[in-house]
């Protein structure tokens, strides 16, 4: 059985996690260890559907790994974070909207327009 790296936590299943998913409300270990031992003070204070912030602070949950830091430590965003999903989770724009390549909604009568309203330029790609 081999330790985990200095600084992260070993689960009791072995896996190895990085110390902020531990006591963040969510079972990062997969068998729940890394939620065991959390004090009130270290427990995570946000809803149920809801993102802890390094800093405690709470953002809803769909906000994070989503390409814009809403966090003040930008925490929602780390690496280490969203990394281990597939694919950011972009929001889905409401009708009559376009969704940029970069993830943010704009008015569809943009699209195509001449002017330049997505971050990644999407909205005038392929016009």
């Amino acid at each position: 059985a081999k330790a985990c790296p200095a600084k992260e936590f070993q689960c009791r299943n072995r896996l190895c996690v990085a110390p902020t998913f531990v006591c963040d409300g969510d079972d990062d270990c997969g068998d729940g260890s890394d939620e065991e031992k959390c004090t009130a003070a270290t427990a995570s204070t946000c809803g149920p559907h809801e993102f802890r912030c390094n800093d405690s602070e709470c953002i809803p949950a769909p906000w994070s790994c989503d390409g814009d830091p809403d966090c003040r430590d930008k925490s929602d965003e780390s690496l280490e974070r969203c990394s281990r999903r597939t694919e950011p989770q972009k929001p889905h724009c409401p009708a009559g909207e376009f969704r940029c390549r970069s993830g943010e909604c704009i008015h569809l009568n943009w699209k195509c327009d001449g002017d330049v309203d997505c971050k990644d330029k999407s909205d005038e790609a392929n016009c």
